[in-house]
């Protein structure tokens, strides 16, 4: 089954703005690398520009449902998302639904909406 990880990140941490350069660079080189190694279907790095919410950026990763969520535990995944941590609030590992992912998961919402509102 495919399935949808995002990674997204707020602000900078004031004084930090030079190790998230860092950071950043490592962390797209690490998903880039498990992308040549065929553990990543996809990937898609996205900058926002500025609109007043806590989201600053994300990077979509497409892969097989359960290699997506055995790399959350991975410690090289971990030591990376920790990396981001340091330099940036508000960051987050959530799963996502996308194409038939996101089609089932709205029969599953129109089904309990039935079952507990209807």
């Amino acid at each position: 089954m495919q399935g949808t990880l995002l990674v997204g990140w707020g602000a900078i941490i004031p004084g930090r703005e030079k190790q998230a350069a860092q950071v950043l660079g490592e962390a797209m080189g690490y998903l880039t690398a498990l992308k040549g190694e065929g553990r990543l279907d996809g990937m898609d790095a996205v900058l926002l520009e500025p609109h007043g919410g806590e989201l600053e950026g994300f990077v979509l990763l497409r892969g097989d449902a359960a290699q997506l969520a055995a790399l959350r535990a991975e410690p090289a995944f971990v030591r990376t998302i920790v990396a981001v941590q340091l330099v940036h609030a508000k960051v987050r590992v959530v799963a996502a639904f996308e194409g038939a992912a996101m089609q089932s998961l709205m029969g599953i919402w129109d089904e309990q909406e039935d079952r507990l509102l209807g």
